[in-house]
C-alpha cells in the first residue's frame, strides 16, 4: 500500500515538473483531454493570488475536506460565506463561473482516528537520532572512533529524512504566508511526498485522487475545458493525479478499498454537485 503513489510518478519520466506550469502559488496542468489549473494557499487569507489566473477558467472546485456538501439555500449561502472561500466565491461571481463541490471529505466518526494511519515522523526522528547522542558527546569530546562516526552519521541521517516532511510543511506554510520562494517549496513538497509515499496517504492521498479523477471526468464528459481548484498548500499531489491516467488513479483508490467506507463521507466520494450564481444568490444547478 505504501508503493501506491509510485504509479502516479511514472506519468513524469522522472522530470518532476514537466506537464507544469507554475506562477507563484498557482499552476497549470495540461492534458490530452483539457486543463486544469490549481491555486494553493486557500487557508491564507488574500494569499490565493486570483489576478493571476488563466482567463479561460469555466469552473472552479472549492475545498471541502469535510462534511456533507451543501444543498439547500442555507447550506450553500453558509458554505460559499465561509473567511477562506470567499474571495473564491467573490472572484466566481463576478465572472459567472460555475463553483464546483468535488472534493472529498474525510470521515469523523468517533470509531475512526486518522493519527493511528499516519505516520508519525517527528517522533520517529526524535528516536532515530537518540542512538547517536552518545556518539555526539565523544565526538565533541575528541574520543570519536571511525565505527562511532558512523553510527552517529547513519543516524543524523535518518533524522534528517524522516523529518523531512516536517520541514517541507513548516517551509510551505512560510513561503504562502509571505509570498516568497513558492515555485521552490511547491516542489519540494512534492519530492518529499514521493520520497514519503506513506505520508497523509490515508487523508491527502484520497481527497487529491478522488477530486483528479473527478475533474478528469468532468473535462472529458465536455462539460468544461478548463478547470481550476483551490486547495492548500500540501496539496501538490493532486499535478501527479492529474497527469497519470485513469487506471492508475482507480488503481490507487482500489488499493485502499477496504478503509474507504470509515474513511471518507460516502456522498461525497461518488457525488459532483454544481452550483450556479442566478440573481446574486448561488444555488444547486
Amino acid at each position: 500500500m505504501v508503493s501506491t503513489y509510485s504509479h502516479f510518478q511514472e506519468v513524469s519520466g522522472g522530470v518532476e515538473e514537466e506537464g507544469v506550469e507554475r506562477q507563484r502559488n498557482i499552476a497549470t496542468i495540461r492534458g490530452s483531454e483539457g486543463t486544469y489549473t490549481i491555486v494553493y494557499g486557500i487557508h491564507i487569507p488574500k494569499g490565493t493570488n486570483l489576478e493571476n489566473l488563466p482567463p479561460d477558467i469555466d469552473g472552479i472546485c472549492l475545498e471541502r475536506g469535510e462534511g456533507p456538501y451543501p444543498l439547500t439555500h442555507e447550506e450553500v449561502q453558509r458554505y460559499f460565506a465561509v473567511a477562506n472561500q470567499k474571495e473564491v466565491v467573490k472572484y466566481a461571481a463576478s465572472r459567472q463561473i460555475p463553483i464546483i463541490a468535488a472534493d472529498c471529505s474525510l470521515s469523523s466518526s468517533p470509531g475512526l482516528h486518522l493519527e493511528l494511519f499516519e505516520t508519525p515522523l517527528e517522533l520517529i526522528a526524535a528516536i532515530s537520532l537518540f542512538p547517536g547522542w552518545e556518539e555526539l558527546g565523544r565526538g565533541l569530546s575528541g574520543r570519536l572512533s571511525r565505527r562511532d562516526f558512523l553510527k552517529l552519521l547513519a543516524s543524523l541521517a535518518g533524522a534528517f529524512y524522516l523529518s523531512l516532511p516536517s520541514f517541507s510543511i513548516s517551509g510551505r506554510l512560510a513561503s504562502t504566508v509571505t509570498g516568497v520562494g513558492e515555485k521552490q517549496t511547491a516542489r519540494l513538497s512534492k519530492i518529499v511526498q514521493r520520497l514519503h509515499p506513506e505520508y497523509m496517504v490515508f487523508t491527502l492521498g484520497v481527497r487529491n485522487t478522488v477530486l483528479a479523477q473527478k475533474m478528469h471526468f468532468l473535462v472529458s464528459q465536455g462539460n468544461f475545458k478548463h478547470l481550476a481548484a483551490t486547495l492548500g498548500t500540501q496539496h501538490t499531489m493532486i499535478e501527479d493525479a492529474l497527469l497519470a491516467s485513469e487506471e492508475k488513479r482507480l488503481e490507487f483508490l482500489s488499493r485502499l478499498k477496504p478503509f474507504l467506507p470509515r474513511l471518507v463521507v460516502a456522498d461525497t466520494f461518488y457525488k459532483i454537485i454544481e452550483y450556479r450564481i442566478e440573481n446574486g444568490r448561488w444555488r444547486v444547478a
